[in-house]
């Protein structure tokens, strides 16, 4: 018999976007309860304007494997714009989350400071 697993809500950073196929990508993402998550997405025409790194996202998602699987994806909040030297200064900030914030980790007072930054 299989266990059925349950979909969990949860607020979401896109952190970085690895295109795996035309129509998924497996994005790591920042979330308040699990800290840092690779997750599994299905991108099609509705959400190919907002998945992308910077992108406050509502998330359906359950575990996998090693791996998450989205099953819904939108928006929670207008887009992060970044532009000249600003955008160097996300990416390196994503990638200094990325490298100190483990699975698992609960870290929501980081993930409200990313979302008022």
């Amino acid at each position: 018999m299989k266990k059925m697993q349950l979909t969990k809500q949860d607020a979401c950073f896109v952190l970085h976007k690895r295109q795996i196929r035309d129509n998924r990508a497996i994005l790591q993402l920042l979330t308040p309860d699990h800290g840092t998550i690779d997750a599994v997405a299905y991108i099609n025409r509705k959400n190919r304007n907002f998945v992308h790194p910077f992108a406050p996202l509502t998330i359906h998602y359950k575990k996998s494997s090693s791996l998450y699987t989205i099953s819904h994806i939108e928006p929670f909040a207008p887009n992060i714009p970044l532009a000249g030297t600003n955008i160097y200064i996300g990416w390196y900030f994503n990638e200094l989350v990325l490298k100190s914030i483990k699975p698992e980790q609960d870290c929501s007072a980081l993930h409200k400071l990313y979302h008022e930054t």
